[in-house]
């Protein structure tokens, strides 16, 4: 879709979650990849380790990922090439998956939100046709099966049902977003978009000569680019924040 026939508040609404999650990502590094233990650095490790630990930080992170997939499910559903962008995706997830395996197992993802994604927008190409209220409560399943799986702590004696949320104990992954109950939030926002943008246009007001949403829909319109990147950006940057302070080691 064209920059003058996007849909600015889908555009935004994704830029938004991905600008919170780059928030809490920096957060992330400041409480257990830098730690730092003196200075300014210092006081926003101790902040930041307080942060990762908030009841509330764990349900806006929650509310922001809803948003996030609701979105891509709400795309999707724009879209007349699901397949093609499915398979993409995909590619690119398994070309992150081989990267951050190189890097160590600490930080190798197995399953993250990008696999979750294009496996999600392949099964929606696949059930697009399917009757709305069908697929609405087939979404609605899959969300109450990933949280029966969440809630029981249900777990098998190894990975292969990894994707699904079922795993053998000890499993870890950088990043995990199976596709129980994630692929339903998916399912539940494409039918939204096939009613609620049936004619492809906006429902709100363009705001014409108003920028303030315009950091968030930029970043909504290269959401895939800037989470690819802004891992190792924060790490540089930090680094060389750092450096600049006179600080000579993390521990």
């Amino acid at each position: 879709m064209d920059s003058e026939r996007r849909i600015w508040e889908i555009d935004f609404l994704r830029g938004f979650a991905i600008i919170c999650m780059i928030f809490d990502h920096i957060m992330f590094d400041f409480a257990y990849v830098f730690t730092f233990t003196e200075g300014i650095l210092g006081h926003i490790s101790e902040f930041a380790a307080v942060y990762m630990n908030l009841t509330a930080r764990a349900i806006l992170q929650n509310v922001f990922l809803v948003i996030f997939v609701g979105v891509s499910g709400i795309s999707s559903s724009l879209s007349r090439s699901n397949y093609l962008r499915g398979f993409k995706l995909l590619a690119v997830a398994l070309f992150l998956s081989l990267a951050t395996y190189l890097m160590g197992e600490g930080y190798f993802i197995k399953f993250g939100i990008l696999h979750m994604l294009a496996v999600s927008i392949i099964l929606y190409a696949v059930l697009q046709r399917v009757n709305n209220i069908a697929l609405v409560i087939i979404g609605i399943l899959i969300v109450a099966v990933g949280i029966i799986i969440e809630v029981k702590g249900i777990k098998a004696n190894s990975n292969i049902l990894m994707p699904l949320g079922i795993h053998a104990p000890g499993f870890s992954s950088a990043d995990y977003y199976p596709l129980l109950p994630w692929s339903g939030v998916f399912f539940i926002g494409a039918v939204t978009g096939k009613n609620l943008y049936r004619n492809k246009a906006s429902l709100l007001p363009q705001f014409k000569g108003k920028r303030w949403h315009k950091p968030f829909a930029f970043a909504g319109r290269h959401a895939l680019v800037i989470y690819l990147l802004h891992q190792p950006v924060i790490w540089l940057l930090l680094y060389l924040t750092a450096l600049i302070l006179g600080y000579d080691f993390f521990s």
